[in-house]
């Protein structure tokens, strides 16, 4: 290869190519938009102490359930990692939100 062809940068094949990388990135970011608890598109995203993002309902239905366990002498655990949670306080997660917008905007 000679040193020309060294400096010059590789060109992608076109515009197909550009789409195929689009897609394949969006897909990916698919899973990142979706609740680990209910598998749906984020409406409320909150992080728990875990450090993982949840649909606010679900972990709010989770936490509740283990409040009525009778036999629930710790905090619940986490549906990720398998520890109990620290704390039950939750955070929105506003990040995920205005990428989730600006996202719809562009579609």
């Amino acid at each position: 290869m000679g040193e020309d062809q060294l400096r010059q940068p590789r060109q992608a094949n076109g515009p197909q190519s550009a789409r195929q990388v689009l897609s394949i990135l969006l897909h990916g970011m698919q899973e990142t938009l979706e609740c680990p608890l209910t598998n749906l598109r984020f409406r409320e995203p909150v992080i728990a102490s875990d450090g993982y993002t949840y649909e606010r309902w679900a972990i709010t239905e989770l936490f509740e359930a283990n409040g009525q366990d009778t036999f629930a002498d710790t905090e619940p655990c986490s549906p990720m990692t398998g520890l109990p949670f620290a704390s039950r306080q939750l955070i929105p997660n506003r990040q995920l939100v205005n990428m989730m917008s600006a996202m719809d905007a562009g579609t």
